[in-house]
């Protein structure tokens, strides 16, 4: 639901799932139910709410010992909440800690080679030197990373959308126009 926009009902489903996951001590539901609930609360523009939620679920995973294992998720549940929390933190302009919430999710992406949470944490990556005024910096992660995500057919609009405000400072607005054709 909070991928169309419903977020209140996002919520709503997340809260029933997080109660019963913490009834039934099920660690995996736990941490979806947290992660639906984080993204519908920043859609409600709860951004603290939903830093806060972030943050609990990399702290779960890393004293569980379960940072690099995907639960069944598309991707690893420690990098893709890094990079929500990286783009919330650079969203509340806590540029430093988003930065150290990137780079450990993608080191551990990185390292298990999971294309998912690549495209996830290095579409942050990208982002966080857009931001910070470096386009120059996010072209060349931005670059593979919208090649990969073709590959895994997740999140195109978003990476065109940055690698194309990217190129255009670099004197690349052909480029630009290229990877934005629609």
């Amino acid at each position: 639901q909070w991928m169309q926009g419903n977020h209140v009902a996002a919520a709503g489903s997340a809260r029933f799932v997080l109660e019963h996951a913490e009834r039934t001590d099920d660690l995996p539901l736990q941490i979806f139910g947290k992660h639906t609930l984080a993204n519908a609360e920043h859609g409600r523009g709860r951004l603290k709410d939903a830093i806060s939620l972030h943050r609990q679920i990399i702290e779960t995973l890393a004293q569980h010992g379960i940072e690099n294992q995907r639960l069944g998720w598309a991707g690893l549940p420690s990098v893709m909440s890094r990079a929500f929390l990286g783009w919330f933190l650079i969203e509340a302009g806590q540029f430093d800690d988003a930065r150290k919430q990137i780079e450990a999710g993608c080191v551990l992406a990185d390292a298990a080679k999971q294309p998912y949470s690549q495209v996830l944490i290095h579409a942050g990556e990208g982002l966080y030197h857009l931001r910070r005024g470096y386009p120059e910096r996010a072209v060349p992660i931005l670059e593979p990373t919208m090649k990969m995500c073709q590959r895994v057919f997740t999140m195109e609009a978003m990476l065109a959308a940055g690698l194309g405000t990217a190129l255009v400072p670099g004197g690349r607005p052909g480029d630009a126009l290229a990877v934005t054709p629609d």
